[in-house]
């Protein structure tokens, strides 16, 4: 039951815009292993979807897995589109920080997502790639960062 609300939770926060469940109590998940329980989110929230995920015009959902405590969701960008390639080479910053705060967003404000970082320690990564597979930029989203948005 509980790989059913974690996929349906998650996937539909993480992957879709923020959209916002009701608050619930996952304290049922307690008596799980935290490397067995980011274990199993990653692999319930990939195979919930199917990868490569098209998010927008020009960014992808590639993978998600995870080692130990840190779940990883790999991304990549067109950074050749005609719309982000001046994006890209001029404000290369703001660009990132918008992703940032996306992500930010989207996690932080997720009541599940809450629990594992707030309770577990369980911690999301970002990595972006090329479309060519070339890293670009990567962060993880953590309990100092949530604490940001409630400010």
């Amino acid at each position: 039951m509980y790989k059913i609300v974690i996929t349906l939770v998650i996937v539909t926060s993480t992957l879709f815009g923020g959209l916002k469940p009701n608050k619930k109590d996952y304290s049922s998940f307690d008596s799980i292993p935290t490397e067995t329980l980011a274990k199993e989110m990653a692999y319930e929230m990939a195979k919930g979807v199917r990868l490569p995920m098209k998010l927008d015009e020009v960014t992808q959902l590639v993978n998600i897995y995870n080692f130990h405590t840190t779940i990883f969701f790999k991304k990549s960008i067109d950074i050749e589109n005609k719309k982000i390639k001046p994006l890209w080479e001029k404000h290369q910053k703001e660009l990132i920080q918008y992703m940032l705060k996306n992500d930010t967003q989207n996690i932080c404000y997720n009541p599940v997502w809450q629990y594992m970082i707030f309770k577990r320690g369980i911690i999301p990564e970002f990595n972006y790639v090329s479309l060519n597979n070339k890293p670009l930029f990567r962060y993880t989203i953590e309990v100092e960062d949530c604490n940001k948005l409630k400010k």
